[in-house]
C-alpha cells in the first residue's frame, strides 16, 4: 500500500511505523521543527525509532487537497478535526474521490490524541497510571489495522479511530462486566495473578491457579536482549 501520514505525536507514527515495518510504503509529512517529541527525555532516538523505513517529507497537511486519485492508498491522520474545518477540508469527501481509506486518529471530540487522557478516561478506574505511552501504541495499533481492514474490504472513505474506545478495547475488550476495584484482579479469572513480593519488594510476578503456583522474576535488559525476538536491532512480535 501507499500511505500518507500526517499528524504529529506518538500515535500516528506509531500506526505508520506498523505499516512501515510490514513493507508498505509510509511517506510522512511534517514539519521537524514542530514536532513535539523532539523536546522529549530521548526525544531524538524516538522518532529515529518510529520513522525508519518511511520517506520523510517536509511538508504541512494544508496541501493535501492537490493530491490525486491514485496518488495514495492510505491516509493516516492526526490533525484535530478543528484544524481541518478551519482549513475547510472536508476529509470524506477527499477520500471518497480518492477511492483511499483514511484513518483519522482522535480523541475525544476530534482532538489530539494524548495518551494520559486516554488512560484516564479508559483505564485508570481500575488500575495506575502506566508509565508508557499505553494510549498512543493502542491508538497505533488499531489504526493501522483499520487501514489495512479497509483496504482488504475495499471499503473507502473517511474511518475515526477514538483513542479512549481503542486502549479499553485493546486491554479490557467489553463493558458488559463490572470491575472489582483496583487490586481485585480481572473479573474473569478464578485464579490469582500480582506482583510477587519478597521482603516487601516487588520482585517480580506470581499466578496460582488449579493447585499450580508460577513465578517469574522481573527481567532486565540483558536478558530481554538475549530473549525477546529483535531483528537487526528492532523487535519483532
Amino acid at each position: 500500500m501507499k500511505v500518507l501520514e500526517i499528524g504529529r505525536g506518538l500515535a500516528v507514527a506509531y500506526a505508520g511505523q506498523v505499516l512501515a515495518e510490514q513493507k508498505h510504503k509510509v511517506v510522512k509529512w511534517w514539519r521537524p521543527d514542530a514536532e513535539p517529541m523532539r523536546a522529549w527525555r530521548h526525544g531524538s532516538a524516538l522518532i529515529e525509532w518510529l520513522n525508519a523505513d518511511k520517506v520523510l517529507v517536509d511538508r504541512g497537511e494544508e496541501t493535501v487537497t492537490t493530491l490525486q486519485a491514485g496518488d495514495l492508498d492510505v491516509v493516516l491522520d492526526s490533525v484535530p478535526a478543528s484544524v481541518w474545518e478551519a482549513r475547510k477540508v472536508n476529509r470524506a469527501l477527499l477520500a471518497g474521490r480518492w477511492g483511499v481509506v483514511w484513518v483519522a486518529l482522535e480523541g475525544p471530540d476530534g482532538q489530539e490524541p494524548n495518551d494520559a487522557v486516554a488512560q484516564a478516561q479508559a483505564t485508570m478506574a481500575v488500575g495506575p497510571y502506566v508509565p508508557w505511552h499505553l494510549g498512543d501504541t493502542a491508538l497505533g495499533l488499531w489504526a493501522a489495522f483499520a487501514a489495512l481492514q479497509g483496504r482488504v474490504a475495499q471499503v473507502y472513505g473517511l474511518r475515526r479511530v477514538h483513542q479512549p474506545t481503542a486502549l479499553a478495547k485493546l486491554v479490557e475488550g467489553e463493558l458488559g462486566v463490572r470491575r472489582p476495584p483496583m487490586g481485585a484482579g480481572p473479573p474473569w479469572a478464578v485464579e490469582t495473578y500480582g506482583p510477587w513480593n519478597e521482603d516487601g519488594q516487588v520482585v517480580g510476578t506470581e499466578w496460582e491457579g488449579d493447585g499450580e503456583v508460577m513465578r517469574e522474576p522481573t527481567r532486565d535488559r540483558d536478558w530481554q536482549r538475549a530473549h525477546l525476538r529483535i531483528k537487526n536491532g528492532r523487535l519483532v512480535p
